[in-house]
């Protein structure tokens, strides 16, 4: 995709003066130009207000070679649009068209720049005009409030003056009026020339150089001397034919090229854009106290404008005021969490993207960047410092910014209220104003976090069984559903192994009327996901969609649960396709050294089976064996569906009800029981090898684990992040202090049966006995001495923390409802995570160390080159097993909210 930060963009002076900023691309054969003039309204003296506007509209009324409607004629036959607007900083005119006619374009923009005539006739036709625009601002109650917004912001600047000028001024333009401000202002060292799109840049370059040399040079550049003084807080107050009160807060701010300016463009954003912003939740949809409100960031040359608003009923704007002042008091104290701060980084980004997929919003970029900074490429720098800022900045910045002594407010209210009837409009102006500042003096409520309150849990089980799960979350326009039966793996036998696997592919390959091609199809059009997925423990569905999507998504997910093809050629696609993941196992020794581990370990339960199958179980799979397998395992009847997101539950629930609850109830066969899991207790030390030809060796050194439903196990989720992790003994020790390892790790893997607790690392072949023995170290160091409180309080913190970074997706709340249903538990138990893990204590983690850490049960799975120590020699004439040419099982370090078990 085009953008400044790649392509980059290429700067030209040309001997008039005339700034030349060129962005070639290839995106599509269309090209966009803009001239930007640096004169707009604050350049005006007071005889002169509108002046600026005027004279945008003068330059299309006609040229030496053109008459009045040509100019737009000329570039609308070209297939083309140009057009213009006025600002306080800047004139631009702009057009966008086919790049085959770009010379159309050139010759137009060149000849209205240099050649206008500036008729008489044509100025009085167009004054009306101009003046009937600006009488029709007057029945604009909102261009009132901006106007107000900046006249108080700005009393001793330009930037108060109103852009389109006044009728007093506008009514006494002369043409001599036009020309001499033409002169002043429209020479070529005052002018950049943005190019964007399909063109060579050398030849774009001597055609512009060749057109644009009658442009005069002109004098220098402005140099605008007026200077903004110290902000003092005013309010101003206006009546307007509207229902409800809008207020607009109006703070001074640097220009966008100073650090702060970055800041306050995310924090705004946090702020008050978008529904899950600060205000809108609070104000709008918690309180109902405002219909809108909203927060952005004006840039400007000299100064920006950070501006704060609101909409509300009459009669709710001074219950609304004092909140709106505590909001801002709480950015100005508080840090806005993590997911706010990532999520206007991500719409800062966005936008760029949006604005640079079309040659005409990749120009305006370049453009602004240039007239606000001088700098055609600043976005570059500009992107880098949105990355870099944190929470503590926005606070800082907003600390600074959003001073109640220096606010300005500009209050819009129908007439006759009581807010206008107990007093004059300067008096009902300030007792707004103080409703505000009241707000920002207080201090904060306590409060944890800025975290939105959690909407609670619809639950519902159908006479079939299905029990469905909705939290509604809108905070996000974004809805997530989970689908899960308990199943996979444990639902499959030696013979048909990894059918679950290939089935989760095929699920959403067709269904109903819908070919896999349409699916694809319906999903890319919404921007949506959808696809299954297999694990040990489970098999189920996933899908998210955009809130607006939720009934096309929701059917397409129920059609591919209650239909399914599983057409032969999917199937077979899909076999080839796990065919080739085993081969990418095979040959990757963590995946090997796994395999051993899990296939020594649990003997004949299905946990020992790679979750892919092997390529002879992979080969007895066809249609007609996933549909059965399907049919029988997989009952609406056992399904558990949970949705998240911005949806009424009740509507929701009727629609799924619509789909699944005349399902029959099936009972489905009981799966493998637990047994020939594990050993009793092997009469000798289990250890296993593996022999590949690489550079380095790999370890496993692991024993039996525990059930999902067990008491003890947050406990061990401690224990293995004490031993696990950067911080942790194993890393500490083995690479730090003894340089045996570069990658350690301690995991622990529970499921509805007993799952396992493993110490991974790998090191160079000549250091595995070392390894080993500093292994069993470490573990009868944890026996003695068991682990230390700084430990034990590190270990907790850091798991509380990355459940709740975690839990930021609607998709993870969804698959933690489900997970947790599906497999018998407490469906809101991710809701108590960090209060049993809180709750852990180092008698706990003692208990579970002598539970865990029995080395007569331990397995140690070695996967190394040939004979890579004399040891290994030795004990290859022992007990002895190469590998097998298949992967590892799926690791996870703990569980997390949304983990495939």
């Amino acid at each position: 995709m085009f953008s400044l930060a790649t392509i980059g963009c290429l700067l030209h002076q040309l001997n008039n003066g005339l700034t030349l900023v060129l962005l070639p691309s290839q995106l599509a054969p269309v090209i966009a130009m803009q001239v930007w003039v640096s004169v707009g309204s604050a350049d005006e003296s007071a005889k002169q207000a509108g002046l600026s506007h005027v004279m945008e509209h003068m330059l299309f009324k006609g040229t030496e070679r053109r008459g009045v409607g040509e100019v737009s004629r000329d570039i609308e036959s070209a297939g083309g649009e140009i057009n213009a607007w006025t600002s306080r900083d800047n004139t631009v005119f702009h057009l966008v068209m086919p790049s085959r006619l770009a010379d159309v374009g050139i010759d137009v923009l060149s000849d209205v720049l240099q050649n206008s005539l500036f008729d008489t006739d044509e100025l009085e036709r167009e004054r009306e005009v101009i003046l009937e625009e600006i009488r029709q601002g007057k029945d604009e109650p909102l261009r009132a409030l901006a106007q107000n917004m900046f006249s108080g912001a700005f009393e001793h600047h330009p930037y108060r003056n109103p852009v389109i000028g006044n009728e007093a001024t506008v009514e006494k333009f002369t043409r001599g009026d036009l020309v001499r401000f033409r002169d002043r202002w429209y020479g070529a060292r005052n002018m950049a020339l943005v190019v964007s799109g399909d063109f060579d840049p050398d030849t774009m370059k001597s055609k512009l150089a060749k057109s644009f040399a009658g442009l005069s040079g002109g004098p220098n550049p402005r140099r605008r001397r007026a200077k903004a003084t110290a902000p003092v807080g005013k309010a101003l107050l206006s009546t307007g034919a509207l229902s409800h009160s809008q207020v607009a807060l109006a703070f001074r701010a640097p220009r966008v090229d100073s650090p702060d300016c970055a800041a306050l463009d995310l924090l705004t954003i946090a702020l008050g854009q978008g529904e899950s912003s600060l205000l809108s939740s609070e104000l709008v949809r918690e309180r109902e106290l405002c219909r809108s409100a909203y927060s952005y960031l004006h840039a400007l040359q000299d100064h920006s404008l950070v501006v704060v608003g609101a909409a509300s009923d009459a009669d709710k704007m001074s219950k609304a005021l004092p909140h709106l002042g505590r909001l801002l008091q709480r950015v100005r104290t508080e840090l806005i969490s993590a997911e706010d701060l990532a999520k206007a980084k991500r719409a800062i980004e966005a936008d760029k993207v949006y604005q640079q997929q079309t040659a005409e919003g990749a120009a305006q970029v370049a453009g602004s960047y240039l007239a606000l900074t001088g700098d055609a490429d600043f976005e570059r720098s500009y992107l880098r410092r949105i990355s870099s800022l944190t929470a503590e900045d926005l606070r800082d910045v907003a600390l600074r910014v959003f001073d109640p002594k220096s606010m300005n407010l500009a209050a819009l209210v129908p007439p006759n209220k009581a807010l206008l009837r107990s007093a004059g409009r300067v008096t009902a102006a300030g007792r707004m104003m103080l409703l505000i500042q009241k707000g920002v003096a207080s201090k904060p409520a306590k409060q944890k976090s800025n975290a939105r309150k959690q909407p609670t849990v619809l639950r519902h089980q159908f006479d079939n069984g299905m029990n469905v799960l909705i939290k509604r979350d809108t905070s996000v326009p974004l809805v997530a559903a989970r689908a899960i039966w308990s199943g996979g793996t444990l639902r499959e036998q030696a013979a048909n192994s990894g059918i679950s696997s290939i089935m989760a592919q095929v699920i959403t390959q067709g269904c109903g009327r819908m070919s896999a091609e349409e699916i694809i199809e319906e999903i890319d059009s919404t921007a949506a996901s959808l696809s299954g997925f297999s694990g040990r423990n489970s098999f189920g569905l996933q899908a998210e969609w955009l809130a607006g999507d939720w009934k096309r998504g929701l059917d397409l997910l129920s059609e591919c649960m209650l239909s399914p093809h599983f057409d032969a050629a999917e199937v077979e696609r899909s076999k080839r396709q796990q065919l080739s993941r085993l081969q990418s196992q095979a040959d990757s020794p963590s995946h090997q050294v796994f395999r051993l581990f899990q296939e020594t370990l649990f003997r004949k339960h299905a946990y020992r089976r790679n979750s892919l199958g092997t390529a002879d179980s992979i080969a007895r799979v066809d249609a007609e064996a996933v549909r059965r397998h399907y049919q029988r395992h997989y009952p609406v009847s056992a399904l558990t569906l949970s949705i998240v997101g911005d949806v009424d539950p009740e509507i929701l629930l009727a629609r799924i009800e619509s789909r699944f609850a005349s399902e029959p109830s099936t009972q489905r066969p009981e799966r493998p029981a637990a047994t020939e899991m594990l050993a009793s207790r092997p009469a000798s030390k289990r250890e296993v090898y593996g022999y590949m030809d690489r550079e380095q060796a790999h370890l496993v050194v692991g024993f039996p684990g525990l059930r999902i439903n067990d008491r003890d196990r947050f406990a061990l989720e401690v224990l293995t992040t004490i031993l696990g992790g950067q911080g942790g003994r194993l890393f500490l020790e083995l690479r730090d202090r003894q340089s045996l390892a570069y990658q350690v790790g301690a995991y622990s893997l529970e499921g509805l049966d007993p799952g396992y607790v493993a110490i991974y690392l790998s090191c160079a072949p000549d250091k595995i006995e070392d390894a080993i023995r500093s292994i069993h170290t470490e573990i009868e160091d944890l026996l003695a001495h068991g682990v230390t409180p700084e430990e034990l309080a590190r270990s907790k913190h850091y798991l509380v923390g990355t459940h709740e970074i975690a839990l930021q997706r609607r998709a993870s709340v969804a698959a933690a409802l489900a997970f947790h249903k599906a497999y018998g538990l407490d469906f809101g138990a991710h809701t108590q995570y960090a209060k049993r893990v809180d709750a852990v204590r180092n008698a706990d983690v003692m208990r579970v160390i002598r539970r865990i850490f029995d080395l007569e049960l331990a397995v140690t799975a070695t996967v190394s080159p040939l004979a890579a120590s004399p040891e290994a020699e030795r004990r290859m004439r022992g007990v002895v097993r190469k590998t097998r040419k298949t992967p590892k099982a799926r690791r996870t370090r703990g569980k997390r909210a949304g983990s495939k078990r």
